[in-house]
């Protein structure tokens, strides 16, 4: 008899996880159902709406405030303890129901993985909040760590540093998080199968103008309002100005479309599908995203293009895969790094070789096989 588990991770579905879920549900002997919502209005992501070629659940979703902060309730808790014999609970503490599924599972002897940054989340302190608040949501988030009986971790940083915090090492596992890299790099080689020339003459980018992209939401943590100017630092006195195009949307880009509305060499192109972005990135120098990366590292990687981006930014767990002077470039001075980088073919290749390297590391199927064996070590009581 199969046997069921639920994931509630990201409160929704996102495109990037769809090929994930789909992998999982087509595993023969665990039946997994994703529960999902719709993602908070203020949140600028986008979710993905089926049908979907897995087992999922659509929930209702409340949100309350909760010392000045946002929390959320979805409407799942009693299907998933009447139902499920594990369930899989993305590691953050603003969604109520999680943790009453959690004591519900625990008091039941049920068990229960966690998902999420892993020791990662000591260094994403949210700006603005009191130094006692922080310290609390550290704590409480150390101690949800080490409740679980298994806790799968975005990369191997994220699940050192929970076994550096005390968290058993025999629970944790890296997942080394990821997009469908072979998709993306199949569309690439499409994409640039007619040669990088006709691609920019159907652009309207001359062969010899640098290509510089972001891609992403619009986000002051992602410093995007920032990319105007440097725009304008790189391009200063240079015979070929670079072309730099971002590509997204979320709650800056009106702000951003106004920044660059006198700025020749900025195109806000908003947000793309991805046959078109793939032949932005099929010229691209490189992806610059002056503040915080995630799966853009990934994204970025897949189409054989190096990442630059700033040393103090808040990144996400995904930075671990930026080697810098390897396959990207981690920096102070975001516009000297770029002014650089454009003067210097060979180092555009050889970062461009380091990038297509890591891509065929960061493999999907290795993911779901990492997640699929920490599921089954809690259900056999492998982790205890």
């Amino acid at each position: 008899m199969r046997r069921s588990v639920a994931i509630v991770h990201d409160g929704y579905v996102p495109s990037y996880r769809v090929p994930l879920y789909e992998a999982l549900g087509r595993i023969d002997d665990l039946h997994y159902v994703v529960f999902h919502s719709e993602p908070p209005p203020e949140s600028a992501h986008v979710a993905a709406h089926p049908p979907f070629a897995f087992d999922h659940r659509h929930v209702p979703q409340h949100m309350l405030r909760v010392v000045g902060r946002r929390v959320y309730h979805q409407r799942l808790v009693r299907e998933i303890v009447s139902e499920y014999g594990a369930v899989v609970l993305g590691a953050w503490l603003r969604y109520m129901s999680n943790h009453a599924i959690r004591l519900a599972f625990q008091a039941a002897g049920r068990p229960v993985v966690l998902w999420g940054h892993g020791g990662h989340h000591l260094a994403r302190q949210e700006t603005g909040w009191p130094q006692p608040l922080t310290r609390a949501c550290e704590t409480a988030k150390d101690r949800l760590a080490r409740s679980a009986d298994a806790y799968v971790a975005y990369t191997q940083t994220g699940a050192r540093e929970l076994v550096a915090t005390g968290v058993d090492a025999r629970r944790v596992y890296a997942l080394q998080n990821t997009i469908d890299m072979n998709a993306e790099r199949e569309l690439h080689a499409r994409t640039t199968a007619v040669g990088e020339l006709q691609i920019r003459a159907t652009l309207g980018v001359e062969a010899n103008t640098p290509v510089l992209v972001f891609i992403g939401r619009f986000l002051s943590e992602k410093r995007i309002q920032d990319l105007v100017g440097l725009a304008r630092t790189v391009n200063a006195g240079r015979a070929a100005p670079a072309r730099f195009v971002l590509i997204g949307d979320g709650p800056l880009r009106r702000h951003v479309e106004a920044l660059a509305a006198d700025a020749e060499h900025v195109s806000v192109l908003g947000p793309l599908d991805s046959e078109s972005a793939a032949c932005w990135l099929a010229c691209a120098t490189a992806v610059v995203v002056p503040g915080s990366v995630g799966l853009v590292v990934n994204h970025a990687f897949a189409h054989g293009v190096p990442i630059v981006t700033s040393a103090d930014a808040l990144h996400g767990p995904e930075i671990e895969y930026v080697q810098h002077g390897r396959n990207g470039l981690v920096v102070d001075d975001v516009a000297a790094a770029l002014g650089e980088l454009i003067d210097s073919p060979g180092k555009r290749e050889h970062l461009a070789a380091g990038a297509r390297a890591t891509a065929t590391r960061l493999r999907l199927d290795s993911m779901v096989d990492t997640f699929d064996t920490a599921v089954r070590a809690a259900l056999n009581g492998a982790c205890s």
